[in-house]
Order: C-alpha cells, then sequence, then structure tokens
C-alpha cells in the first residue's frame, strides 16, 4: 500500500503475489467470481475471496496504514518526493496520473509507517538490511537464527521459513555459509 488509496483494501490488483500451490482453487474460484469489467472488480475478488486466504501469511508494506492492518509493516523505502510510487497508474500517453500525484505529495506520512529497515513476517519482525560494517560471522550468526528459529536445513528444505524471507536466504548465502 503506497499512495492513500490503497488504504482503503487488504490487497490491491496487480500489487500482489502468490507461492506456487498456495491458491490451489484459484481458476475456480475467478470463474465462479460474478465479474464483469467495472472498475475495482478485481479488487472486490481480491478482497473477498483471496485475503481470507492470505491474510495469515502475508508480507504487507504499506506507507499510510502500516499501524491499521494487522501485520503490516512500514514501506522498506523513503517516499519520493515527487509522487512517484508502486501501484502508480500512468495514462496512454505513459504520463502518470496528476492526481494521484498530487494526493500523494501533499499526504502526511504517519510516523509508524516510515521506514524503519525492519519488516514483520510469519508473527516475526526481521531486520532488512546488514551494513557493510557486519563481519562475514555476524552474516553466518543471522542464518544460524533462521536455521535454528525455523528448522531449515541448509540446501534441502526450507522448514518453516516464512516465504518473504527466503529471497533473503538466498541473498546472504546461508545455503553455502551453513554447510562448511
Amino acid at each position: 500500500r503506497a499512495p492513500p488509496s490503497h488504504s482503503r483494501y487488504f490487497m490491491s490488483g496487480g500489487l500482489w503475489g502468490a507461492r506456487r500451490g498456495a491458491l490451489p482453487q484459484l481458476m475456480k474460484q475467478i470463474n465462479d467470481f460474478p465479474a464483469n469489467s467495472d472498475y475495482l472488480t478485481d479488487m472486490l475478488f481480491l478482497n473477498s475471496i483471496i485475503w481470507p486466504i492470505a491474510k495469515d501469511d502475508s508480507l504487507q508494506h504499506d506507507s499510510f496504514s502500516c499501524d491499521v492492518f494487522e501485520g503490516a509493516s512500514a514501506f522498506p523505502v523513503a517516499r519520493d518526493p515527487q509522487g512517484f510510487h508502486v501501484g502508480q497508474v500512468f495514462d496512454e500517453s505513459e504520463k502518470p496520473r496528476e492526481v494521484d500525484l498530487s494526493i500523494l505529495r501533499s499526504a502526511a506520512q504517519p510516523a509508524a509507517c516510515k521506514p524503519t529497515g525492519f519488516v514483520k513476517a510469519g508473527g516475526s519482525t526481521f531486520r532488512l538490511k546488514w551494513n557493510n560494517s557486519q563481519t562475514l560471522h555476524n552474516l553466518t550468526h543471522v542464518c544460524r537464527d533462521l536455521q535454528h528459529k525455523y528448522l531449515v536445513v541448509p540446501g534441502e528444505s526450507w522448514g518453516g521459513l516464512p516465504a518473504p524471507l527466503e529471497p533473503r536466504w538466498r541473498e546472504l548465502g546461508c545455503d553455502e555459509r551453513l554447510r562448511t
């Protein structure tokens, strides 16, 4: 949820994803949903059908309502002062919709929703970045903490590691660090 208008919905069309197999009935659910080409039909589907399934196992970045939606974290990067944002609408000439930029530029962002370098996932809070002064030992320690907390078997099984942390595990090279 980057602009204030996204704060009206649990999920925004085009701004979500799922792991393979997480929504095995998706095609049936789409076909059974009373759809038309009206504006926000996709949002109605996502919020009434998909959100109840995803809400307890989701990663939510939020710039304006992180303190409203349970499990939401502050958006991981600072707002763009010109108003450019994730989920931005462009017209047929590839120009941004000015009304959206204007609303975003004039909106006050709650302090709780400003980037902190931490994210909530799977009921826990994790640091997103490690600075360059941290040693190789410290990164290995982070990998070991994740391994023990979630029973990860390096190179074999994710154990209970929340899906949003899998890319971070790879980025840190945890499989290689913990195999030696």
